[in-house]
């Protein structure tokens, strides 16, 4: 559902915040962003679409 939901936002930054399932957002390719938020850039930054 996760990786459904990031092919909707090519160039957005997505931030999650949680304190139970970083592990699960690492292995989606999420970056420790601080204590309990994940990040990840979908595509490239802020590139429009074509």
């Amino acid at each position: 559902m996760i990786r459904l939901l990031l092919e909707t936002v090519p160039g957005h930054h997505v931030l999650l915040v949680t304190d139970r399932a970083s592990g699960l957002y690492r292995k989606l390719g999420f970056d420790d962003e601080e204590q309990a938020a994940m990040s990840l850039v979908v595509g490239q930054w802020l590139k429009p679409r074509p």
